[in-house]
């Protein structure tokens, strides 16, 4: 029975922990402002399926047992996951390292840097599924 009792209480737990997900997620969602009256938005280009869209950041890290200037040195450019993946990849967009850069890997956006790190966006498209 006592085990039956901590299953019961794990899974409420992760009841809880999704709904309150969920109820973050639509509230981030609902937050965006709005265009003001009298301005225009641009118009929306062909394939994406939202024109003004509301982006969240998933967290992902790996401990990698070496100095992050010497790693970064190898894996360091927007293009290097090319290299990784063995597939190709070219900058379609912009410059390597700058931000606007947009890759061929699956058109991803550079929106952010550091030293030793970038971030990047996926853009949704029309017919093809957003997936992490």
């Amino acid at each position: 029975m006592i085990l039956e009792e901590q299953m019961r209480i794990q899974f409420g737990k992760t009841c809880s922990v999704c709904a309150l997900t969920i109820v973050c997620l639509s509230t981030a969602a609902s937050s965006q402002t709005p265009a003001p009256a009298g301005q225009a938005a641009p118009p929306a280009a062909a394939g994406i399926v939202v024109a003004s869209p509301t982006y969240t950041f998933v967290p992902l890290e790996i401990t990698v047992n070496r100095p992050a200037a010497d790693v970064w040195k190898r894996v360091g450019k927007f293009c290097d996951i090319g290299e990784w993946l063995r597939i190709p990849c070219t900058i379609t967009s912009g410059k390597d390292g700058e931000f606007g850069a947009v890759r061929s890997v699956a058109n991803e956006v550079l929106v952010g840097k550091t030293e030793l790190s970038y971030t990047y966006t996926q853009p949704v498209r029309e017919g093809r599924p957003y997936n992490l």
